[in-house]
């Protein structure tokens, strides 16, 4: 939608709170401490495991970690790799804690995906997401950053109609 407007993209959380960075594998059945999303277990919201741990989250997940092995990239540059590559993104907002993290993050440039690497993240990535539901899963950074784009459009419409 965003590109049919002709809006460019900066996806907020790219790494989802953490799912797509590594550190989370199929089979785990709580996260590791001190993650953020240890943390939101007490609050059951969009970043808890509860709300995660699901088939959608780990076919991105394997997507992810298949690649950053046949590329020697971490999981957290390929994610964010991923992005760079996609039409109409033109840069996501990384939020780090380290400066390993932002080291790590930076390794997302000055390489590219092959075409059939982006086609399988995109595949396994790919859900249908409507602009009235929530969208919150591992998956959907550029999709909510895409109805966050068009939502002051979506606004002037609206207030030019009325």
């Amino acid at each position: 939608m965003a590109l049919n407007e002709g809006l460019g993209v900066i996806p907020w959380s790219p790494l989802r709170g953490g799912w797509l960075s590594g550190k989370y594998r199929r089979g785990m059945s709580e996260p590791p401490a001190g993650t953020r999303v240890a943390a939101a277990a007490s609050t059951d919201g969009g970043e808890s495991w509860s709300a995660q741990d699901n088939e959608e989250t780990w076919k991105v997940v394997d997507a992810v970690l298949a690649i950053a092995e046949d590329t020697g990239k971490t999981s957290a540059q390929v994610a964010l790799r991923w992005l760079l590559q996609r039409p109409g993104v033109t840069a996501p907002i990384i939020g780090v804690r380290t400066l390993a993290h932002l080291r790590d993050n930076l390794g997302a440039t000055d390489w590219s995906l092959t075409d059939e690497q982006m086609h399988r993240l995109t595949v396994a990535s790919d859900h249908p997401c409507h602009i009235r539901t929530s969208c919150r899963s591992a998956h959907s950074a550029v999709v909510s950053a895409e109805l966050l784009a068009i939502s002051p459009t979506i606004r002037a419409s609206a207030e030019f109609m009325s």
